[in-house]
């Protein structure tokens, strides 16, 4: 198994726990079907995340984990990278490069 780098998480978006997600190459489909990442904080703290929703919004997602409902909840994560065995992630189609490379 090989650890992709799914996104980096930015500031909450919001009063419902939204947090930007940025650089992310998946769809919000295709994040709902991924489903559980690995958070990594920017002094090395470690958590998994469930995904609870999921939109885009312009050149980035929206996203909201299970158990964070408000605005304040949101901010913990804010600076993080999600992570995801390859192995979770979509098929991209027979004969196409993946997004990951």
């Amino acid at each position: 198994m090989s650890e992709v780098l799914i996104g980096r998480v930015g500031r909450p978006h919001g009063l419902d726990g939204e947090v930007n997600l940025e650089h992310c190459p998946l769809s919000a489909d295709e994040l709902l079907e991924t489903r559980r990442l690995a958070w990594r904080g920017p002094t090395g703290e470690q958590r998994v995340l469930e995904v609870a929703s999921a939109r885009p919004a312009h050149d980035r997602l929206l996203v909201r984990f299970a158990g964070v409902s408000i605005a304040t909840q949101a901010a913990w994560p804010t600076r993080g990278e999600l992570f995801t065995d390859s192995e979770r992630l979509p098929d991209p189609g027979r004969g196409s490069r993946t997004r990951f490379n």
